[in-house]
C-alpha cells in the first residue's frame, strides 16, 4: 500500500507524508465481509475406504445462504469400476451418459426437491447456508477400478453445481490430481 501511495505520489509529483496502510487495510477487510457472498463448492476426492471411489463434498464458501438445483458429475467410462452400474433413484438422482473429452463418461444428476422423497437417499439440500459444515454426497459417490491397475488416470472428470445465485460452469478436474482422504 505504502508503494503504490508512493508511486501516485511520484507521478503527481507532490510529497506523500508517511501513511501507515495496517488501519487502511483493515477497514477494507471489515467492508468486504459485509459485502453479500453466495458461493459454494462442489469439491472431488479420493478416497480408499471400502475401495477407490470419487466422492464429492459440498462447502459454502460464502456469507449468505445459497440456493441449490443440481450436481453434476461424469466420470470417464475407462476408469470405473468393472461392476459399476449407475442407479437412477428418480426424482432425486438421475444416470447420465456423455463423454468427457471424447471419452464415453457416466455419472449422476443429483437434485435438490421439496416435499415428500420416496428414495432411500438423501437429496442434495436445497439451501446450504453458510453454519452448515461441509458434507459428503454419498449419493453420487463413484466407484474406481484399483488405482494400481490403471496404467493411465491423466484423464479428467468433469463437475459442477448449479444454482440461481452463482453461475454454474462445468469444471474439470484430472484425476490424479484429486486430493486423497
Amino acid at each position: 500500500m505504502k508503494e503504490v501511495i508512493s508511486l501516485i505520489g511520484q507521478k503527481t509529483e507532490r510529497t506523500v507524508p508517511d501513511f501507515d496502510p495496517g488501519p487502511f487495510v483493515q477497514n477494507i477487510k471489515n467492508l468486504e465481509v459485509t459485502l453479500p457472498v453466495k458461493a459454494v463448492q462442489l469439491e472431488p476426492f479420493l478416497t480408499t475406504s471400502g475401495g477407490h471411489h470419487v466422492k464429492f463434498r459440498i462447502c459454502n464458501t460464502g456469507n449468505r445462504p445459497a440456493h441449490l438445483v443440481e450436481a453434476e458429475v461424469m466420470i470417464p467410462k475407462i476408469v470405473l469400476a468393472p461392476n459399476f452400474h449407475a442407479q437412477a433413484l428418480p426424482p432425486v438422482r438421475d444416470r447420465m451418459y456423455g463423454t468427457v473429452d471424447g471419452q464415453d463418461a457416466i455419472g449422476y444428476r443429483y437434485k435438490a426437491i421439496t416435499g415428500h422423497n420416496p428414495t432411500p437417499i438423501e437429496p442434495l439440500p436445497a439451501l446450504f447456508t453458510p453454519s452448515m459444515t461441509p458434507r459428503v454426497l454419498e449419493a453420487i459417490s463413484i466407484p474406481l477400478r484399483d488405482l494400481h491397475e490403471l496404467t493411465d488416470y491423466s484423464c479428467r472428470i468433469r463437475y459442477k453445481l448449479c444454482s440461481p445465485d452463482f453461475p454454474s460452469e462445468d469444471q474439470y478436474v484430472l484425476l490424479k490430481d484429486l486430493p486423497h482422504e
